[in-house]
């Protein structure tokens, strides 16, 4: 039972959780500039890469039942969708398994493509997803990404997709900063400082991916059950 425990708490994410830091915060300032904003942390060489997104994984879903090319007029999947800068799959070192990741030198990208994980792609039966269409034909698939876990590892994977957020930092965002390692806390010090100089009226936290993710419910279970099973063994030895 202890070794399944360590393997629900070690076992492959689909990303890199390790080497970064992330915030979560209500955005106030109007007409934001992400590129802007990474361009002013990037300069720093203990920072390596930006991205923001709606939410990030085990941090909640959304979506909405969606059709796709080649499905049944009437058959719709629900999903769970995020709402991406270009640079999420590479900040988060998810792997493209098949086309290709969003890229400035696509322009279209914006509001009309989609990338979509291995588990969509075998629920909508494809074997060559690149260029087929989804949700009324609104988004055409540009890539694939290896399956992630997007809640935790007690769940199944659904269908998931990612597209370029077209609009202004607004409201509730998430954003992810990659490290280099051995540079968290000088690391932490600069986006505090740059951060706060780019939203002086909003509050907020940066913490390590991985201390967000220890505070899921199902880690914190895995962490309670491992404990128990520990007593128990010591008590039974005794």
């Amino acid at each position: 039972m202890s070794g399944q425990v360590k393997y629900m708490m070690t076992k492959d994410l689909g990303f890199d959780k390790g080497n970064m830091l992330i915030t979560k915060f209500q955005v106030s300032r109007t007409k934001s500039d992400f590129e802007d904003l990474k361009a002013r942390i990037l300069k720093y060489p203990e920072i390596t890469n930006a991205c923001y997104t709606d939410k990030l994984p085990f941090g909640g879903n959304s979506g909405w039942p969606k059709n796709w090319e080649g499905g049944a007029t009437d058959e719709k999947e629900n999903d769970n969708f995020y709402w991406v800068s270009s640079d999420f799959v590479t900040t988060m070192k998810m792997e493209i398994i098949q086309g290709r990741d969003f890229s400035p030198q696509f322009p279209a990208d914006s509001g009309k493509a989609v990338i979509i994980n291995e588990t969509a792609v075998k629920r909508f039966g494809w074997s060559d997803p690149i260029g087929k269409k989804v949700d009324d034909n609104k988004w055409t698939v540009v890539g694939v990404v290896k399956d992630f876990h997007p809640y935790g590892v007690y769940s199944l994977i659904r269908n998931c997709m990612m597209t370029l957020d077209p609009t202004p930092l607004k409201g509730n965002q998430a954003f992810a900063f990659r490290i280099t390692p051995g540079n968290m806390k000088k690391a932490r010090e600069i986006l505090t400082r740059e951060l706060e100089a780019y939203f002086p009226d909003d509050a907020f936290e940066i913490i390590t991916f991985e201390d967000f993710i220890n505070t899921n419910e199902g880690y914190r279970k895995f962490t309670s059950i491992n404990h128990t099973i520990g007593l128990f063994t010591i008590l039974n030895i005794l």
